[in-house]
């Protein structure tokens, strides 16, 4: 198992634009990409910042078995946020799609007060899935792009 995430963690090719910059330089793009998903709130700038997180992989030339991995993990964090978010959504108004537990049920209902699954949660989820899915992109990006001993020199 170690190996087999050690070979995603690492890149298979070295050449292109993204491996010949600075390890200095790539940190610091992250840790202003990480800025910005923090401070945007828009469905259209995190959706802007995802595509943009997209075309960077694209220089990283990444072969199809990352990618493929990467688009599971991309899609467990997406259906992991937004179904979180869709259970504890708070805010108000809220609508109910569907009950899980009614507050009518026997012991769990009193205890709960019943479990609902909530549109606005549900959206709600999808923008914060663009939040965390842009950072897997550059930092998998930064990763895939620099050689441990050069990032490590670069900190």
């Amino acid at each position: 198992m170690i190996y087999g995430l050690n070979q995603f963690s690492q890149s298979d090719h070295q050449s292109g634009f993204l491996f010949s910059l600075d390890s200095r330089v790539k940190i610091l793009f992250v840790l202003c990409w990480s800025t910005l998903v923090v401070l945007l709130d828009t469905r259209f700038s995190l959706m802007t910042l995802f595509a943009v997180s997209c075309a960077i992989l694209v220089f990283t030339h990444a072969g199809r078995r990352k990618l493929l991995w990467l688009a599971f993990l991309l899609a467990i964090v997406t259906w992991g946020v937004m179904f979180s978010q869709s259970l504890f959504y708070s805010h108000v108004p809220r609508t109910v799609l569907f009950a899980i537990i009614e507050p009518e049920t026997p012991i769990l209902g009193a205890l709960t007060g019943g479990l609902f699954i909530y549109r606005e949660g549900i959206e709600y989820g999808a923008v914060q899935s663009l939040r965390f899915s842009s950072m897997l992109l550059v930092g998998l990006s930064l990763c895939w792009t620099t050689d441990s001993r050069q990032m490590l020199r670069g900190m």
